[in-house]
């Protein structure tokens, strides 16, 4: 399954370890962690340290237990470090909004490394989102929902998740997204209520809930609006939005933290609540300074 990998002060005997108390922790089966990404028996063999994964495998098992991968002092070999280089290099051609640049970079990368089923769903979720870029909505959706059920097959029938990688979350984020679009409203919030239950229930690394729960949140106020919710509701998701904005201090994110700041302002005006003056300057600032360097992503 690939090469070893090893600690920055310890042997992999920690990561095995790591592993195993994070599912025990939060009472996962093994079954909820591999589901999709390997059998039982690899998998069981890794926690007991009988054999060892690809960096793919070990990230994506990392973040399924809720933990960021790059926090767990991985050393990579340098043939994985240059793929994950290669996979930044298509994301930031992406958010520059480089259409061209993303597309030729995706299919060096996917000739160098599509034989991977992680990289493979990896092309498919990049080819989804380009095509997302080029206004190509039905086959982006798709894409989408192809890429998802690499990892996660019985997607169409889930209605609670245990456990998800970072990965599998953007995508059911992006099908919301476009299911809503398309005018399916009620698609989109049963995705989107899908995910802030995992936000709610799965105790997560807070770095893996600075990624998800923030958009979750933002997007689910697009469809229910704060003008047309009553003052139980207002003060319900204001308390969302004041946890969510924790987290993102906590982990000094900026994942939709303008969206947020404007839904958590609205809220506390229709709650007649008393103004939150120091993260209104915040967003002050911060939208000064994306509105100067034209940034329009909120990732």
């Amino acid at each position: 399954m690939g090469e070893i990998y090893r600690m920055c002060d310890s042997d992999k005997g920690y990561f095995v370890w790591l592993l195993k108390y994070e599912r025990e922790r939060r009472s996962l089966s093994v079954n909820d962690i591999c589901e999709g990404i390997c059998s039982k028996g690899i998998y069981n063999k890794l926690e007991n340290g009988g054999t060892s994964g690809s960096t793919h495998l070990i990230r994506t098992l990392f973040q399924r237990v809720g933990i960021n991968a790059d926090r767990c002092g991985i050393y990579l070999k340098l043939d994985e470090f240059r793929e994950l280089s290669d996979r930044q290099n298509i994301l930031e051609g992406l958010h520059s909004g480089d259409v061209c640049a993303a597309k030729k970079l995706l299919e060096i990368y996917e000739v160098q490394y599509g034989n991977n089923c992680f990289s493979a769903q990896f092309c498919t979720y990049m080819r989804a989102r380009l095509a997302q870029l080029e206004g190509d909505d039905e086959s982006a959706i798709l894409l989408y929902n192809r890429a998802l059920k690499a990892t996660m097959p019985d997607y169409d029938n889930i209605k609670v998740v245990k456990c998800i990688s970072v990965y599998e979350a953007f995508m059911m984020l992006n099908i919301a997204g476009l299911e809503y679009k398309r005018g399916h409203i009620a698609k989109a919030e049963e995705i989107y209520a899908i995910l802030l239950d995992y936000c709610h229930s799965s105790n997560a690394e807070s770095w893996n809930m600075a990624c998800i729960y923030p958009k979750t949140i933002c997007e689910m106020l697009r469809i229910n609006t704060p003008q047309n919710m009553g003052s139980y509701d207002r003060q319900i998701w204001l308390d969302e939005c004041n946890e969510a904005v924790r987290i993102l201090r906590d982990t000094e994110r900026l994942h939709f933290i303008s969206p947020l700041l404007r839904n958590r302002r609205t809220l506390l005006e229709l709650l007649e609540e008393k103004a939150d003056e120091q993260w209104d300057e915040f967003l002050e600032h911060y939208e000064w300074i994306r509105d100067k360097y034209n940034v329009t992503g909120e990732l």
